[in-house]
């Protein structure tokens, strides 16, 4: 046999022993094997079991022994594993162990019973796996999303994903928030939520960020069972696999009477009355951040025809929602919208 250019032998021609193939796993890998006849307590263990469980290559080791050696936390639910297999079950148990020199390791234990002409079980054989490294690393993610839910809850925001094409998944949060049911947010039903004034630039908002894969960022007033409508600030992101695939996005929305000075007696007074914003202010604004006309319309959720508008001096014929959401995002980049010394409009920059 010619493989890559190696003359081979077929694998029968040579006599192996299945003991040097298990050292050979052994010495790889935390894993160790053993084997049980069921008329004795005695078991006949590996050199890799010993090691995982923290014990001289000469230690006897026993069914017992091993119950010993669980952590009293997990000894209730697992000392009497022995009777699975002594019923010609096979079984798989996680557990923690506490060594002799008193370190805790997470172990999993398989084992399978080998039965006689009769039917019966007469030996157990299993093997042994150290799967502490696996269990602290899904301890650290849970505690890490802990501490996010913890800070989410206490900026009392709202979460939401949705798939890479941009259809919303159902969101707990939402649902509470709007009193939307999950087939009612699927898909754009969440817009229906969004009060009716915003919804085009919000829906503008969110369509053009999913274009460009680029961050979402919208203010909208929300509809909700007992209050009315409230203010949202929402912000969305896209989340990239390992090989740069967009796997979803996730974002979440921060009622703005929350963080922002005024609120939302503030906001309802700039969507009521119109909104102050010159031809200069947003080019000098658009100059001062390195903008151009498409991100800055993008960033808005409004069309590019809405920024050339108003930077041609054609504020009038510009829907006060639009204009309200190009000034507030222009804001939340650092811009200051106030009153020359000579009582014109002007900006400056925080």
């Amino acid at each position: 046999m010619n493989v890559f250019g190696l003359h081979t032998k077929p694998l029968q021609h040579k006599r192996f022993s299945s003991y040097h193939f298990l050292r050979l796993v052994e010495e790889n890998g935390d894993v160790g094997f053993w084997s049980c006849e069921l008329s004795a307590d005695e078991i006949t263990s590996s050199v890799g079991l010993h090691r995982i469980l923290g014990l001289p290559p000469s230690f006897p080791l026993s069914y017992q022994k091993l119950v010993g050696l669980m952590h009293p936390a997990d000894r209730p639910q697992h000392k009497h594993m022995d009777q699975v297999v002594r019923a010609g079950q096979p079984f798989a148990r996680e557990f923690r162990i506490v060594r002799p020199d008193q370190t805790v390791r997470w172990i999993l234990i398989k084992a399978e019973a080998i039965l006689d002409r009769e039917g019966s079980p007469v030996r157990a054989v299993g093997l042994v796996l150290d799967v502490t490294a696996r269990r602290e690393a899904q301890h650290a993610i849970m505690q890490s999303e802990g501490r996010f839910d913890a800070i989410l809850g206490a900026l009392g925001a709202i979460v939401w994903t949705t798939a890479a094409d941009g259809r919303a998944q159902p969101s707990k949060s939402w649902q509470d928030l709007t009193g939307q049911s999950a087939i009612e947010t699927e898909g754009e039903g969440w817009l229906d939520a969004v009060h009716p004034d915003d919804r085009e630039h919000t829906r503008a908002a969110f369509r053009a960020a999913v274009a460009n894969r680029t961050i979402c960022s919208a203010d909208y007033r929300v509809r909700t069972p007992n209050d009315g409508y409230i203010w949202l600030h929402a912000r969305g992101a896209p989340v990239w696999g390992p090989d740069g695939t967009l796997l979803h996005w996730i974002g979440i929305c921060l009622k703005r009477s929350e963080y922002r000075p005024g609120g939302f007696a503030h906001e309802r007074s700039l969507i009521a009355t119109d909104v102050i914003l010159t031809a200069a202010q947003v080019r000098g604004a658009r100059g001062i951040l390195t903008w151009s006309v498409q991100e800055l319309a993008s960033r808005a959720g409004v069309s590019v025809s809405t920024i050339r508008r108003l930077e041609a001096n054609e504020s009038s014929v510009v829907r006060r929602n639009s204009k309200f959401a190009v000034r507030t995002t222009l804001e939340e980049a650092g811009v200051e919208f106030g009153l020359s010394p000579d009582g014109r409009p002007s900006l400056f920059v925080r």
